[in-house]
């Protein structure tokens, strides 16, 4: 998702999940938040995240 010139990514590197910040620009990350997570996807297509942007 694209917002005022920032690009926020939501994605799930090994156990953790994390939604970052990016300059839409440049690509420089602005800030980061991650959390531990035992996720696992009960379709077997893959371990996620799953979202859809709103506005």
């Amino acid at each position: 998702m694209v917002v005022n010139g920032r690009i926020f990514v939501f994605h799930k590197p090994g156990d953790r999940e994390v939604l970052a910040c990016l300059d839409a620009a440049t690509g420089a990350k602005q800030w980061q938040a991650s959390y531990p997570t035992a996720y696992k996807d009960r379709y077997g297509y893959n371990n996620g995240p799953r979202s859809a942007a709103a506005r």
